[in-house]
């Protein structure tokens, strides 16, 4: 007897031939959705990004050659693509615009819960960074619930790690632009050095962090 051929369950099919791509498109959209891992930085709009690298050119400080590293065409183009984006979001103007762009994209997406995770930046100093930072936070589009994730780069000296997390325990305690809503936790990540970077060197400052309260997240890529 012929085999009879199972019959394809139409769950089975994918949903841009059950929908078509515009439809799965909007579906997207309307679901609620988190994002626990939003590297700032990473999250430019393109056109702001070339706004940013417009003074780095001018200064020297990229070529256009550089640039072609955002276009991802070789192996070593990703780590160079980190370096462009760090420069071009080094300040507190910078970071600024594209946070509140940041939290305006996902709020467009109904994204309802978002992690930002940036590094803060000595100047004007870490206090000034961290507060200016929070106040944007704090005027999140309606329907977003927009959180703080600080980076502490693990080829930081110990001292100045252990400065940003005694800050960032100051502000938690004393509820500073309402901290204990807005700081979601501290993520140990980057890339590390030769003979740097051993997550164990910040075993006891992250354990402080932890002591107190604060979440922590360790990245080991």
């Amino acid at each position: 007897s012929k085999k009879t051929k199972k019959k394809k369950d139409i769950t089975e099919k994918p949903l841009t031939d059950l929908l078509g791509k515009d439809k799965l498109r909007e579906l997207c959209t309307q679901l609620p959705k988190a994002e626990l891992l939003a590297d700032v930085s990473g999250c430019v709009r393109p056109q702001t990004l070339m706004e940013l690298l417009k003074p780095l050119l001018l200064s020297g400080d990229l070529t256009q050659a550089d640039l072609m590293a955002l276009q991802m065409k070789k192996g070593r183009d990703f780590l160079q693509s980190l370096i462009i984006l760090d420069k071009a979001t080094n300040s507190l103007e910078a970071t600024l615009v594209v946070v509140k762009e940041t939290m305006e994209d996902y709020a467009k997406e109904n994204v309802r819960y978002v992690e930002l995770s940036m590094t803060l930046r000595p100047k004007p100093s870490y206090r000034s960074f961290l507060q200016s930072v929070l106040k944007v936070m704090s005027n999140s589009p309606k329907g977003l619930d927009a959180r703080l994730l600080v980076n502490l780069d693990r080829n930081l000296e110990i001292d100045e790690a252990n400065s940003v997390v005694s800050l960032l325990i100051e502000f938690v305690q004393a509820n500073v632009v309402n901290s204990r809503k807005l700081i979601a936790g501290i993520r140990l990540c980057g890339v590390a050095r030769r003979n740097s970077g051993a997550w164990e060197k910040y075993r006891e400052t992250l354990q402080r962090a932890r002591d107190f309260g604060i979440p922590v997240v360790v990245n080991f890529a």
